[in-house]
């Protein structure tokens, strides 16, 4: 079974979209590193977000690292300057277990290309999701719709392309 570490910008989505809680019917094991997630206690932005136990409570295991791998984030930090410290704590949690990143940050994407992490967005998690018949396509658009309107930048012709197809 395929692992995914999801990113604080997914949690937002699945969270805004109401769908953090179907995550777990996938076939997937889930993961989010503990400093994602303390990021979200510590965290008082305006943005609306799960807190840690919603997260936990859907599914999510909470995946720490050893020293070594601290002195890697801050290796990578300083190399990809653009993503957060919490964004590089998830790209070293994926690396390590060799998962999925589930992630809708551009700076992230690229410095997880650059170490040959496997990524994925918030549009292949809806596909997912229709797929093993989690939700269905009317959900689906809703939900898009949700992440939408709370302000998450998607590529715009994947969602229309998908509106399109979920009618």
């Amino acid at each position: 079974m395929n692992l995914l570490i999801s990113d604080t910008c997914i949690l937002i989505d699945l969270y805004n979209g109401e769908l953090l809680d179907s995550m777990c019917r996938l076939p997937y094991e889930l993961g989010v590193s503990d400093a994602v997630l303390s990021g979200f206690e510590d965290d008082e932005s305006e943005l609306i977000m799960p807190n840690p136990e919603q997260i936990l409570r859907a599914g999510f295991k909470s995946y720490s690292i050893s020293s070594e791998e601290l002195a890697e984030v801050y290796k990578l930090y300083s190399k990809y300057s653009r993503p957060s410290i919490y964004d590089i704590f998830g790209l070293v949690v994926a690396k390590k277990y060799n998962a999925i990143l589930l992630t809708g940050d551009g700076d992230l994407r690229e410095s997880a290309k650059s170490e040959n992490i496997e990524i994925r967005g918030i549009i292949w998690v809806l596909d997912e999701l229709i797929k093993h018949e989690v939700i269905d396509k009317h959900r689906a658009a809703n939900s898009l719709r949700k992440i939408l309107d709370s302000g998450s930048y998607l590529p715009k012709k994947e969602c229309d392309l998908r509106f399109d197809k979920w009618k």
